[in-house]
């Protein structure tokens, strides 16, 4: 178990006389955690350059992609584009066979970020359009098509088949995304070859589904003790069920209800698996509930504000005993 709690000189020494350690024990053993200390800073502030570095390149990848398509020609385009993708590849596994892995990482990541403006521009310059054309490069986050399938496919195989190799955990972030983007636009897919459109009320219950099984397989990660690779699946699986609840349309004060009620199971998810993601996310979906649920009835309630707040202080009884048990289950 890890305690979130700086570690004092006095709880070192009372920790010492409660397992008959002398008081020269002590001291050796807190010069030797004082020293780790000291590397583990260091560590940090080269850690926090180097993503700011990084996160600059990304920055600047993404400028030029927003003024490249109407500035520059797709062929110029296209190889400045590939140069980049090789170069911050190769950087990202010179440093990773060094054994950085913050700058190996990183750099591979950038590189892969860059295959689905590769393909893109491929496609584009030789007009092939498998799935219909999806229109400009700066839709694909936006707009949901069967244009968009290719590139995801090549994206998310070359991103697996570079995980095989480089264990690092940011890594998934990509795949994880690309594998929503793709549930999503697989149906437009194949509806373009037989002519068919897919209803749009489709596409949030696709978003709940991804959602709970990256959330089931994150847990699952947990349990066998991968919580660095598991971290982007939570935060991914439950963001993207969250988005496709939200996003869905509910008829009936029933389904509203359901909404409500998935959220603050959420919130004790998130005591319970000791992630806040559920927390932050499940509060939000609570107080949208509640946003909806005083104008659409109470908007001119005098009572209601009362009850609302008898509701909060429930929550907060009850949030104190779930804390607490949890607490009592640590210390066993």
């Amino acid at each position: 178990m890890i305690l979130n709690k700086k570690l004092h000189k006095q709880d070192l020494e009372k920790a010492a006389l409660q397992a008959d350690c002398t008081p020269l024990q002590s001291e050796e053993i807190w010069r030797v955690l004082q020293a780790d200390a000291s590397v583990l800073r260091r560590h940090k502030l080269s850690s926090t350059i180097y993503y700011f570095g990084g996160f600059l390149i990304f920055l600047a990848l993404g400028q030029f992609l927003v003024s490249a398509y109407t500035n520059y020609e797709k062929n110029f385009l296209l190889l400045t584009v590939s140069i980049y993708a090789l170069a911050l590849y190769g950087f990202g596994l010179y440093f990773w066979k060094k054994k950085n892995q913050i700058l190996g990482g990183m750099g591979v990541f950038l590189a892969l970020s860059l295959i689905p403006v590769i393909v893109y521009t491929v496609l584009d310059i030789l007009n092939v359009w498998p799935g219909g054309s999806p229109g400009k490069y700066m839709n694909f986050y936006q707009w949901i098509s069967g244009g968009w399938f290719l590139m995801e496919i090549i994206t998310i195989t070359a991103t697996y088949i570079t995980l095989r190799f480089i264990r690092y955990p940011c890594l998934t972030a990509i795949l994880y995304l690309t594998l929503w983007f793709a549930s999503l636009d697989i149906l437009p897919f194949f509806a373009y070859f037989i002519s068919k459109n897919i209803p749009s009320y489709i596409f949030p219950k696709i978003s709940i589904i991804y959602g709970a099984s990256l959330t089931i397989f994150a847990f699952i990660l947990d349990k066998k003790n991968r919580e660095k690779f598991s971290l982007w699946a939570y935060v991914f699986g439950v963001s993207i069920f969250w988005i496709g609840l939200s996003v869905n349309t509910y008829k009936t004060e029933w389904g509203h209800a359901i909404y409500c009620l998935l959220n603050i199971g959420m919130i004790m998810l998130s005591a319970l698996l000791s992630r806040r993601i559920f927390a932050v996310l499940g509060v939000f979906g609570v107080l949208f509930y509640l946003e909806e649920l005083i104008g659409r009835h109470f908007s001119l309630s005098q009572a209601f504000p009362f009850l609302l707040s008898a509701v909060g202080i429930i929550v907060i009884v009850a949030g104190k005993y779930l804390f607490r048990s949890q607490n009592k289950q640590e210390t066993l």
